[in-house]
């Protein structure tokens, strides 16, 4: 089992130890030393006071004051590095919760960070009331437990999956630049060679009218061949890069809505605010990724009859919306098996944003993404690998 699962199943376990000891220090049979269980074949009393001695999980009690009245041994071994009794345990507003436990009756739970002589040390500190035979507040339990580890291993894969988003950051840039300048190749170089082909074409077909008739039809056959090559030479470098994300994202996201749509029959609106302005090249083309993805499982699935694009200002943050009228999906089993979706979570992790999906059967879909107008890594100190 990896370590992580190991920590995680741990802590519920610990979890659910903490709450049995909350039940049982309410109860007024905890008074007891043992408590009678239900007679079966080889059960004895149960000595819950025992168990809670051993416990590993720090536990204490506190009277209507606030004072100390009990701590187990946990929480005894914690007093040579947290102060007299412990007191700072629970971190510098302990006394208020626990005070708020007692008037409201509420329990509360909370994490702390504190330093100790072997170091830094986070525990999940959970106060609940204590209440007397009457229903009466009597005082209240602390229980806490160490979860340093997990914390850890939470911090490592925060760490990590930020790298992650760095590299791919890195890998988009790279990507970028490689295809920019494959479709500059392309319309210069290979462009202006098929154009000086397809001018020469012309002359030849010229001078050959009177002299060769079926050299004129062959030389015909040949321009539309090439003329049909040509096209599709620039469709593919519009596909590699648009030369529409040299301009401003909002004229990027009208022509990529007119380009993937205008056939489909689906109504389209764009609404691009000013707060996007001056997006820079990097972020419009991944806005433009984004929506592409989007659209296209629009236009693939979603039987729509409407489509509205809209990027807006959103206190510090861009706020990006897709939405139609379609059929929708389930979004449990979409999020599982289709790429679409996932190509658009690394997309917004690339812009430092956070994706939500909305999608219901038959009422439609809507993708929102909120990122900073500057949120990709390009624009932040890059990370040693």
């Amino acid at each position: 089992m990896p370590a992580d699962v190991s920590l995680l199943v741990a802590l519920l376990l610990g979890i659910a130890l903490s709450l049995l000891f909350t039940y049982l220090l309410r109860h007024p049979a905890i008074r007891d030393d043992t408590v009678a269980t239900p007679r079966c074949d080889g059960c004895a009393p149960v000595d819950f006071k025992a168990m809670i001695e051993r416990s590993p999980d720090t536990i204490s009690r506190y009277d209507r004051d606030g004072s100390l009245c009990y701590a187990n041994a946990a929480f005894r071994r914690l007093e040579p590095d947290t102060g007299e009794g412990g007191e700072r345990y629970g971190g510098e507003n302990f006394l208020p919760r626990l005070r708020e436990v007692m008037e409201s009756r509420r329990e509360d739970e909370y994490e702390c960070t504190w330093k100790t002589r072997a170091g830094w040390q986070t525990s999940l500190i959970r106060i609940a009331p204590e209440f007397d035979a009457d229903g009466d507040v009597r005082g209240a339990i602390s229980i806490g437990r160490d979860i340093s580890a997990l914390k850890e291993t939470e911090n490592r894969l925060r760490e990590s999956r930020e790298l992650l988003r760095e590299l791919s950051v890195r890998r988009e840039v790279e990507m970028r630049r490689v295809r920019k300048e494959a479709a500059r190749e392309m319309h210069e170089d290979y462009g202006q060679r098929l154009s000086m082909l397809r001018m020469n074409l012309v002359l030849l077909q010229h001078q050959s009218v009177r002299d060769d008739p079926d050299g004129v039809a062959r030389i015909g056959d040949s321009l539309h061949l090439l003329d049909e090559t040509i096209a599709h030479m620039r469709e593919i470098v519009s596909v590699i890069h648009p030369s529409v994300l040299n301009m401003a994202v909002a004229l990027a996201l009208e022509w990529l809505a007119e380009e993937m749509l205008s056939g489909s029959g689906i109504r389209y609106e764009v609404m691009v605010t000013d707060a996007a302005d001056g997006l820079d090249e990097m972020v419009t083309g991944l806005v433009y990724r984004l929506v592409q993805h989007a659209l296209s499982n629009v236009v693939r699935h979603a039987q729509a009859q409407r489509v509205r694009i809209v990027l807006e200002g959103r206190g510090e943050c861009l706020r990006l919306v897709v939405n139609d009228d379609g059929k929708g999906f389930d979004l449990n089993r979409e999020r599982r098996d289709s790429l679409g979706l996932v190509a658009m979570e690394e997309i917004a992790n690339m812009l430092h944003g956070e994706i939500v999906f909305l999608s219901t059967p038959h009422l439609g879909t809507e993708i929102e993404v909120c990122f900073p107008p500057q949120g990709t890594s390009a624009h932040r100190p890059a990370a040693t690998v």
